[in-house]
């Protein structure tokens, strides 16, 4: 019976490490130059309980096609709080040649962008994840982001 127990237990963990986090109904995850990427994250229960430290919004990308006609792109990240407007978080830069894809989150790049305490207390907060040309047109560049959180 005790074997049994831990057979169907360890069913259960590998069943719940296959299902992909859960997502905000709304949510894209490809942006465009035309259409942003939309997450949603939830301040974590710590910034709740320490108050201190500098919270900072952790944006992953997961896959990558650069501009056709070569050049470079800014990832422009802005937050909405419900019912507010967007205001500007911070931007990063992607100037790869080539595409890229995650083979698995460890593979993903992650950029970390300072986020305004009166941000990081809002629950839900909606980040938009822009492609901004840098150099050249960006035309048909495009970005996956795999998550977003804050920390």
């Amino acid at each position: 019976m005790e074997l049994r127990r831990c057979l169907v237990l360890a069913g259960a963990v590998a069943a719940l490490m296959l299902v992909p986090a859960a997502r905000a109904e709304g949510d894209k995850l490809f942006a465009t130059r035309d259409s942003p990427a939309v997450v949603t994250v939830t301040r974590p229960a710590v910034l709740e309980s320490a108050r201190k430290g500098n919270p900072a919004v952790y944006v992953q990308v997961t896959a990558y096609r650069p501009p056709s006609g070569g050049g470079s792109i800014l990832i422009d990240v802005k937050a909405q709080q419900p019912g507010g407007a967007e205001r500007d978080i911070g931007k990063f830069g992607l100037s790869l040649d080539r595409p890229f894809t995650a083979s698995d989150a460890s593979r993903a790049q992650t950029f970390r962008l300072p986020l305004p305490r009166d941000l990081a207390a809002t629950e839900p907060l909606r980040l938009k994840v822009y492609v901004v040309p840098s150099r050249g047109e960006a035309r048909d560049a495009r970005v996956e982001i795999g998550k977003a959180e804050i920390r």
